[in-house]
């Protein structure tokens, strides 16, 4: 499974994840087994892939790979537990 690895990133990618982080920091965000349903984490994952990664805007479409990957994660036990949606 492939991992994201930090120390990979330039400098200037560094530089662009910490201004996301710090202008999102206070952002609220829905419990982790809410992701698919949270619209700030999915700001923060597209604003993330696009701006320090520059991942093609094909994965972040709605209904696209980003989205069914938050979708699957949210149902994963390991995550969801027995949390029921409220």
């Amino acid at each position: 499974m492939p991992v994201l690895d930090v120390t990979a990133l330039t400098p200037e990618q560094l530089q662009i994840a910490v201004g996301l982080f710090d202008h999102m920091c206070y952002k609220p965000m829905l419990p982790l087994h809410e992701m698919d349903e949270d619209p700030v984490r999915e700001e923060l994952d597209a604003r993330f892939a696009r701006e320090v990664l520059g991942l093609p805007e094909t994965l972040l479409q709605p209904d696209g790979p980003m989205d069914l990957l938050r979708r699957k994660l949210a149902q994963e036990p390991s995550i969801r537990g027995n949390k029921q949606d409220q």
